[in-house]
């Protein structure tokens, strides 16, 4: 994420962070995604909703983060398991949330990151081991969003989407944080080691 504001098209305000931890033969696959928020929007009630939740406590951020998920390429089966139904994701998943900074120097960043265990859902573990199964076949987008819920916090802005096309689950490194820096440690979902696509 140091580099995410050197490739922005536009200044950004600050860097939100969404890892999905997801069952994997040895550990856990570790998706992390990351988001600049432009400084052009770092204002209105989208964005005061954001401060809000970036400083609130476990229990409003839990009520308020949401996946907007869609299985855009794949089989039927997949597609109904998967849904295209917004959820709140604290309703079925465990997170944790953390702030620090990113960057260099003078360009460091406010970050926030958002960890979502899949594995501490039966159902969502269920979906995803049948999803991982299909995972060369599948086009899935996903957007994340700080929900809205009175009308002085509309309209809903997205925090950021991104598409994942026909991944080779079977290619993806495996991170051991017994072997990392402790920089590289703080990437890792566990002390068990990860997957990390990013």
């Amino acid at each position: 994420s140091h580099t995410l504001h050197r490739r922005a098209a536009a200044p950004l305000s600050s860097v939100f962070v969404v890892s999905l931890v997801l069952p994997a033969p040895a550990g856990v696959y570790q998706l992390v995604m990351y988001f600049g928020l432009a400084q052009a929007a770092a204002a209105g009630p989208a964005h005061d909703l954001l401060q809000r939740f970036v400083g609130g406590g476990a229990a409003f951020r839990n009520a308020r983060f949401k996946l907007f998920p869609l299985v855009s390429e794949g089989p039927w089966i997949v597609r109904k398991a998967i849904g295209s139904r917004p959820a709140l994701l604290g309703r079925a998943l465990k997170q944790r949330f953390s702030a620090s900074a990113c960057g260099e120097g003078g360009a460091r960043l406010p970050l926030f990151h958002v960890v979502a265990d899949c594995n501490s859902s039966p159902a969502a573990g269920r979906a995803v081991a049948l999803a991982k199964s299909y995972a060369r076949s599948l086009v899935v987008d996903l957007a994340f969003a700080v929900e809205p819920q009175a009308e002085a916090e509309l309209p809903e802005r997205l925090l950021g989407a991104v598409r994942l096309h026909h991944l080779s689950l079977d290619e993806v490194p495996f991170f051991d944080p017994a072997r990392a820096s402790p920089a590289e440690s703080r990437r890792a979902p566990s002390d068990e080691g990860a997957h990390l696509v990013e």
